[in-house]
């Protein structure tokens, strides 16, 4: 089961990757975090249905915590992260990575 989530949690960033890059080719907002708003709406979509797809009890926070990875991944993708932000990013995805894997393994 575990590993079934995250593979669909990795198909999940390239989807969503792919549709940011649609939607940021034919929108054009003055400021750039604006994208923000339909890749954080995409990316909890994604790992809502990744709870569905693969039958596990949703749980709330590891619903926001697999939402984080994939925005951050899709934001990796699109390289909109700054050099810096990548290390630390890395380091928390790993920390919750660890924490929703414990809590699957449990179920």
């Amino acid at each position: 089961m575990l590993e079934q989530f995250w593979a669909f949690i990795a198909s999940a960033v390239v989807v969503v990757g792919a549709i940011m890059g649609a939607i940021k080719s034919g929108w054009k907002p003055k400021v750039k975090e604006l994208y923000l708003i339909p890749a954080a709406a995409l990316s909890m979509g994604a790992s809502y249905l990744a709870f569905i797809v693969v039958g596990t009890t949703f749980v709330w926070y590891l619903w926001l915590g697999s939402s984080f990875i994939i925005l951050g991944d899709e934001l990796l993708l699109q390289n909109d992260m700054w050099p810096g932000v990548t290390t630390v990013y890395a380091k928390i995805r790993d920390g919750i990575k660890s924490i929703i894997d414990n809590s699957l393994k449990k179920k």
